[in-house]
């Protein structure tokens, strides 16, 4: 889930598979070998990969569901009384980044400021994990 997908790459169980990740880590797909698809889950054969935080309770039923049927993942999910009601329609990447970082959205500077002092680092941390466990380069 979200950037776990760098650290199976990493560890070479991605090459040749699709594999999502948080919308802004996709890029880091490449050097692991792996073939980034902008979904939430994302089924290659024997590997399911998820992006974005909110994707692991998705991530988790379909797993649930996989292992032990559609029926238990169900009964979990009504337990857990997952009905997902965002309070705002902001959470595509496609439809929403383009809006929220436009220098017209009251937002712009948020996302900037969220993007450099946040994710900036976690993407740099990412690069030195991939860099010497799997010596993966720029080709």
């Amino acid at each position: 889930m979200c950037t776990g997908s760098l650290v199976l790459g990493a560890a070479g169980l991605l090459r040749g598979y699709s594999a999502a990740t948080h919308w802004r880590y996709m890029d880091l797909l490449h050097l692991v070998r792996a073939q980034p698809v902008y979904q939430r889950i994302v089924r290659d054969r024997n590997r399911i990969t998820g992006g974005g935080v909110t994707a692991g309770m998705d991530f988790a039923l379909v797993l649930l569901a996989e292992l032990q049927g559609a029926a238990c993942a169900q009964t979990v999910k009504l337990g857990l009384e997952y009905q997902p009601e965002p309070p705002f329609s902001a959470g595509n990447r496609m439809l929403h980044l383009p809006h929220l970082l436009s220098g017209t959205a009251q937002l712009a500077p948020l996302a900037t400021t969220c993007a450099s002092d946040c994710l900036e680092p976690r993407l740099n941390a990412a690069y030195q994990l991939i860099k010497p466990v799997g010596g993966y380069g720029h080709t």
